[in-house]
């Protein structure tokens, strides 16, 4: 099987099959723990849900601008440590001393929650695009075994936490921690041509990426390239007026000799009548 053969792509499947169980199981796990947010069981599944909107948005603004693997190290890392911060805040005694405890761990449970599903979407994506055109297919099949796996242990989440409400958030949290790490060494696909063979992905995951734009430049691309047209058109304006200029002084120096020529000729007819 081509899957075992090519060293590239089996590391690729295994990653993969990895990052989709992480995430489903993070992401399903979180949602039937919403509930728990709350004292009131539907006011915390709606919270959980609301959360959805914005981190559409966010996912939609940044995934091209900053590229996939920043999304995921991004958004990991910051909805990791705050699940962390979240579950030390609502379950341990030693909180107990700080004002507004509750709304401190529900505000950080919330946008913990808004982290992941922006780095979920991105994994979602990111998975999709490392294999080449050829056995995509096949491979998005191999990986997405993992999310059955995911969704097969995300409803034991919420039974645990019944009995011991520290333990999923915080195995939650430190699964969010652990996935950046497993792409660092995998290429980045925003603004670059797929792999369509795998003879594209020996050359892709050999050969090191060019240096990527600047942050500013991918984040704003807008107001960058409007700022490019505004000083390309001051030059092209500047270029037509020393061009207007030079032709004026052309003009000006033909119709003078023009002149010189036309006053001798007629000086010449005078002496000659």
């Amino acid at each position: 099987m081509v899957f075992l053969k090519n060293r590239h792509l089996l590391k690729l499947t295994l990653i993969s099959s990895f990052l989709s169980f992480t995430v489903t199981m993070v992401y399903e796990g979180l949602l039937m723990m919403s509930p728990n947010l709350t004292e009131d069981f539907y006011l915390g599944f709606v919270l959980g849900v609301v959360t959805e909107f914005p981190a559409t948005v966010l996912f939609s603004f940044l995934i091209n601008r900053i590229g996939r693997k920043k999304c995921i190290y991004i958004f990991q890392i910051l909805a990791g440590v705050l699940l962390l911060v979240s579950t030390v805040l609502s379950n341990t005694p030693l909180s107990d001393n700080i004002p507004g405890r509750y709304w401190v761990s529900l505000v950080t449970s919330l946008i913990g929650r808004l982290a992941f599903s922006v780095s979920y979407s991105s994994v979602v994506l990111y998975v999709t695009e490392l294999f080449p055109t050829s056995v995509r297919n096949t491979g998005c099949g191999i990986a997405g075994v993992g999310t059955y796996f995911g969704s097969m242990i995300a409803p034991y989440a919420r039974s645990l936490s019944r009995r011991l409400p520290l333990v999923p958030t915080t195995i939650i949290g430190l699964l969010c921690l652990v996935v950046p790490f497993t792409i660092l060494n995998l290429p980045e696909t925003n603004g670059r041509e797929l792999a369509h063979t795998l003879e594209d992905l020996e050359r892709v995951m050999t050969v090191k990426a060019t240096r990527p734009k600047p942050f500013c430049r991918r984040l704003f691309p807008c107001w960058y390239s409007k700022h490019a047209v505004v000083n390309n058109t001051h030059n092209e304006v500047s270029v037509h007026v020393i061009h207007i200029e030079s032709s004026t002084s052309c003009i000006f120096q033909t119709s003078h000799k023009f002149i010189n020529t036309e006053s001798s000729s007629s000086g010449t007819f005078s002496n000659q009548s």
